[in-house]
């Protein structure tokens, strides 16, 4: 049997109805057997049926009537259908406050008095914010800044194993090991950071220096040139510092003034002139002079990959007016050749591989220069740089591609270019390769 709908108007059709016949019931006014007319409301007699004791006034009854119906269960009517129960007064002396219904709502489509379970709506999961104890923070990685050391350098006790370590408790940097096939050994660790080892290549002594402020080597390489044989620069990032080594010590002495965010990538010395010049990654040159100053002009679209002088002859003699020629290369796939002493900020000539050029080298007599991409080398005349002179194609040799070279080639990120003493031979590496190219007999 379908369910009888319900709404707003069916319900004050009801209530009208039953105030129609109560009015019906005190017009008719039912006598008592003492011939009292009982005077009857909707909810029931509104005055006393019978005359054996006074009548209340009228205040005292309706209080009466209110603690009645206050502290009575409600019981059934007659007045309407039999699930309706009367409703415990609210507590209002004044009257009530209606509550409005909610019956004509679209909650219930199919029309039913009362919903099925399957139609209650289900509950929603409230999303307030993050579950409690979820982790917000980023984590960080501290595997860049790890240090390895050896525990022997004996090879018959490399099966050692460690038993106990410990830090000396006053020296932070004193670290000492214990373990099996007697293995006892300390370790001074100067610093955790970026450190300068210069090394005699006629002795085995070395010296070494801490960077300060915690350079990352891995996020700025070093690029390292020596300006005398005691004085070295070095650039990487933001940074660019002098530095003298004598008697077994390095001290830093001039700290160049560089753009914050500049990101320094190449450097090179001009022992001819004195002038540093230093590329970065956003494609400008800085040519500094002695006394620090520098003055910059744009060279590529990006980042510079490569920075050499011209060499020159002996005894060629550099004038205050002599121009002196530096060429660049980019991953923008050209390759400039500029006057550094001179205000003009256009290259004197230029030359372009068409894919990113990875090195680049100038015979010892500065006549001509090599450039090099991952897959071919081009060499120019400088003086006639209109086409070149030469070429070399790396998949063209079958000895270039040897069983471990092809499996390494995607791990390729070091190039070099350099030429013998007489310029007739150009050796071109590339990750674990190297080729030597005959260019002149």
């Amino acid at each position: 049997m379908p369910k009888e709908s319900l709404d707003s108007d069916k319900v004050n059709y009801m209530i009208w109805r039953g105030l129609v016949y109560s009015l019906i019931d005190r017009d008719i006014a039912q006598v008592t057997k003492d011939g009292v007319a009982a005077v009857n409301g909707f909810f029931g007699p509104l005055t006393p049926t019978s005359t054996e004791s006074p009548a209340p006034d009228e205040g005292e009854f309706e209080n009466a009537r209110k603690h009645e119906i206050d502290n009575e269960q409600p019981q059934p009517t007659t007045n309407g259908p039999a699930s309706k129960r009367g409703r415990l007064s609210n507590g209002y002396e004044n009257g009530f406050e209606p509550t409005p219904m909610e019956l004509d709502d679209e909650q219930n489509p199919d029309e039913n008095a009362y919903p099925s379970p399957e139609q209650l709506p289900s509950p929603v999961v409230a999303t307030v914010g993050p579950e409690q104890g979820t982790q917000m923070d980023k984590v960080s990685e501290l595997s860049t800044e790890t240090i390895f050391l050896e525990l022997s350098d004996d090879q018959t006790s490399r099966n050692a194993v460690l038993l106990q370590c410990e830090w000396n408790p006053r020296d932070p940097q004193i670290l000492a090991a214990v373990g099996t096939d007697a293995l006892a050994r300390m370790w001074t660790l100067d610093h955790r950071g970026t450190v300068i080892t210069v090394m005699s290549p006629t002795s085995d002594e070395s010296v070494k220096f801490a960077l300060p402020n915690n350079h990352n080597l891995h996020q700025q390489p070093l690029e390292v040139t020596w300006t005398s044989d005691e004085d070295f620069v070095i650039c990487g990032g933001d940074l660019l510092q002098a530095l003298h080594c004598v008697d077994g010590v390095i001290s830093p002495t001039r700290k160049y003034e560089t753009r914050e965010g500049h990101a320094l990538s190449k450097l090179s010395f001009d022992w001819r002139t004195g002038s540093l010049a230093t590329a970065s990654e956003t494609g400008t040159i800085d040519i500094w002079d002695q006394t620090g100053s520098r003055r910059s002009f744009n060279a590529h679209q990006g980042v510079i990959t490569s920075l050499a002088w011209q060499p020159l002859p002996f005894p060629v003699h550099v004038s205050d007016d002599s121009e002196r020629l530096l060429a660049s290369a980019g991953e923008d796939g050209a390759i400039s050749i500029w006057n550094a002493r001179s205000a003009e900020t256009k290259s004197r000539s230029s030359m372009t591989m068409g894919s990113t050029v990875v090195s680049l080298s100038f015979t010892p007599d500065g006549v001509f220069i090599a450039g090099g991409t991952t897959d071919r080398i081009l060499i120019w005349k400088v003086e006639d740089p209109a086409l070149p002179r030469a070429s070399w194609l790396r998949s063209d040799q079958t000895g270039w591609r040897t069983p471990m070279s092809q499996d390494s080639a995607g791990d390729e990120n070091q190039y070099n270019l350099c030429w013998d003493a007489n310029g007739h031979k150009l050796a071109y590496g590339a990750g674990n390769s190297l080729a030597v190219i005959n260019f002149r007999q």
